[in-house]
């Protein structure tokens, strides 16, 4: 997989550790952008596609809760891992309902790596698999076509 290719957006309003994400992040050679809120989030969002976004879940404007419905509705192939320094066993239900890919504790960010990894991967499984049964449906509809003029040449025959 090309990194290089893969967007990311970090959504957090603590300065440092967005930075901090970013940094670790663009190491391991991913574009990443940020956003110290829910509505800058929005306006990126709304500027570019990204492949993956890792929110916090409590932000000033829209929360991250509120960002995974707008991005869902957007772009609903989007990874979504939110993150919180707050978070229940209720709220990370309710986040993965809501189509998070995953929940991550702030205390536990050594985790984000790994979640990142397998959520890309998974991914690519899901879009070769779509593209495998879209080119399966192709030739269906192709094998189809072709019986369907052979049949119909075959009544012209009988016919006359």
């Amino acid at each position: 997989m090309d990194k290089s290719r893969i967007h990311i957006l970090v959504v957090e309003d603590e300065p440092g550790l967005c930075a901090g994400i970013q940094e670790a992040l663009q190491r391991e050679g991913y574009p990443v952008a940020t956003a110290g809120d829910g509505q800058k989030a929005i306006e990126r969002l709304e500027q570019r596609l990204y492949n993956l976004v890792i929110s916090d879940v409590r932000l000033p404007g829209p929360n991250g809760t509120d960002l995974l419905a707008h991005i869902k509705a957007r772009s609903p192939d989007t990874i979504v891992i939110l993150m919180t320094a707050y978070g229940t066993v209720n709220t990370a239900v309710e986040a993965m309902k809501a189509g998070a890919h995953d929940y991550v504790m702030k205390g536990s960010l050594v985790r984000l790596p790994a979640a990142i990894a397998r959520e890309l991967e998974e991914a690519q499984v899901r879009r070769e698999r779509n593209q495998a049964a879209a080119a399966l449906r192709a030739a269906k509809e192709a094998d189809a076509t072709r019986l369907l003029k052979v049949l119909s040449s075959d009544l012209r025959l009988v016919v006359a």
